[in-house]
């Protein structure tokens, strides 16, 4: 049994336990400052709105809870460096999350439970948590097909799988068509609550992500792609 502050803990703290029977969200705590309070002489050293959206995707990106620290100055407010810093984030994730290309996307996958559409691949872009696309009995080894009506300029993939039935991927990668041939863009091990990448921008017509290995048969409730 885990707890906070259970001796002995540190390095499952670190890397999880892969054979665990619970799902602890993992936290990522950092701050706008190299220090956890406010120093006048850090003032020109605020995280860049650029690095901030870099530690969101390997935070939030990676499944994980982002606690951000932002110490208030003598005044008791927020310095004016860190507030543009972080309206300067704000603004970068509207823009690069504004427009989810698998809006009027058809989506197709090599396998789906029962051929049910209580488990269809559709359910990955229905915008309901509680739905699922999930392969039959023993089918690891699966892909799903996002169609663009024309060509569209891919940067980010998201994915996030249906915890409620555990954490089961161990490998996936991504692959973009290409003047008519699948080119892998991405690799991945660990989905989890959600799993963010970030691709070479390309230009494609199609979409696909292969699952590789997994601890069972994947179960994948939402598919997202800017």
């Amino acid at each position: 049994t885990l707890y906070a502050g259970k001796p002995g803990i540190g390095d499952i703290l670190q890397t999880g336990s892969e054979d665990g029977t619970d799902w602890i969200p993992a936290e990522v705590n950092t701050s706008i400052r190299p220090g956890w309070f406010y120093h006048k002489e850090e003032d020109s050293l605020v995280k860049s709105p650029e690095e901030l959206f870099t530690t969101y995707l390997q935070s939030v990106g990676r499944g994980s809870t982002l606690l951000l620290n932002i110490p208030p100055d003598q005044r008791g407010q927020f310095h004016e460096n860190d507030v543009a810093s972080l309206l300067g984030m704000r603004k970068i994730l509207d823009s690069v999350f504004a427009e989810n290309l698998t809006k009027n996307a058809k989506i197709s996958a090599s396998n789906y439970r029962g051929k049910s559409e209580a488990y269809a691949p559709s359910n990955l872009i229905d915008d309901n948590a509680d739905t699922y696309w999930v392969t039959d009995e023993g089918i690891i080894d699966s892909s799903v097909e996002i169609m663009f009506d024309s060509a569209k300029t891919v940067n980010f993939v998201l994915l996030q799988e249906n915890i409620a039935l555990g954490q089961r991927i161990e490998k996936f990668h991504i692959a973009a068509m290409i003047d008519g041939e699948w080119e892998q863009v991405a690799e991945g091990t660990t989905i989890g609550y959600k799993r963010i990448l970030e691709i070479p921008s390309v230009e494609t017509t199609a979409i696909k992500i292969e699952f590789e290995a997994a601890k069972a048969t994947p179960v994948i409730s939402n598919l997202e792609i800017y």
